[in-house]
């Protein structure tokens, strides 16, 4: 987490303004420059209310940034500045709520002892997860009624696939494709709506941020914020165990790597 990233957020709208070698990543600007709608319509029922932004800020929540086209480098430094920008729309101080995360060994312990002591049934949401075809990703943020599955959110009352930008991969971007009820959409998908909001409820029992299929791991995240993350990865056979300091997907990197057993690990990220 760069915190200096963060503190941009006041003069966002001068970077945006400015010629694109004083963007942070000029060939992003033109397409961050459209994040602004979704991040100020999304903040306008919720400024000030540091909880609700704790709550979508999570890891694939409605105010978290994707980067699938992006660098490493320019995945940690989008998502960042991407906090600080919503954190400014929402009036909320997003720095320090992620300044907050890395809040010693105590903190780090109790998340892993939450997982672990729920690891049966996390195993259980893991294969049903791993047996959902089509399903790659589904995350909650603690809101009744809120949720995404892929890259449809359901949110607010409606249901909404997220289109990526074309030269970042941005999820959340300024396009959008609407579906009448989340049925809808899974059946595009052929995924099973009855298995799928079986899987749903377990994730939400768990308080699990979110499920994600990755291809050497199923990643389950516990918490996070940006490019901050705890949770659980199961390996798939034959895959390595990550490192500490070693680069993982969307700007993170390893800063605790914990084998809880065979093909199991505990991990957190900055």
């Amino acid at each position: 987490m760069n915190p200096t990233l963060l503190n941009i957020a006041g003069v966002l709208s001068v970077l945006l303004a400015a010629s694109g070698d004083r963007f942070p990543v000029p060939r992003a600007q033109m397409e961050f420059a459209k994040l602004g709608p979704h991040a100020r319509g999304y903040c306008g029922a919720y400024q000030g209310d540091s909880e609700q932004f704790r709550r979508a800020v999570l890891p694939f929540g409605p105010m978290d940034l994707t980067v699938s086209k992006g660098t490493w480098a320019e995945s940690e430094t989008l998502r960042n500045l991407y906090l600080g920008f919503v954190g400014a729309a929402c009036k909320v101080d997003a720095a320090a709520l992620a300044r907050s995360f890395h809040c010693g060994s105590v903190c780090t312990a109790d998340r892993r002892n939450g997982l672990v002591s729920n690891l049966e049934r996390i195993k259980r949401v893991t294969k049903a997860f791993a047996a959902l075809a089509g399903v790659d990703l589904v995350s909650q943020w603690g809101v009744r009624g809120e949720f995404r599955v892929n890259n449809a959110f359901t949110l607010m009352g409606q249901t909404n696939e997220a289109k990526p930008s074309p030269m970042m991969g941005f999820i959340p971007w300024d396009v959008w494709e609407h579906f009448s009820v989340i049925g809808e959409y899974l059946k595009t998908k052929h995924i099973s709506e009855a298995a799928f909001n079986e899987l749903l409820k377990e994730i939400k029992a768990l308080s699990l941020a979110a499920v994600v299929r990755e291809k050497r791991a199923v990643r389950v995240v516990r918490v996070g914020i940006a490019d901050n993350e705890s949770g659980l990865l199961f390996l798939k056979h034959g895959e390595p165990l990550p490192v500490v300091g070693q680069g993982a997907e969307g700007g993170r990197r390893y800063v605790v790597i914990e084998q809880i057993e065979d093909g199991l690990v505990f991990y957190e990220t900055d």
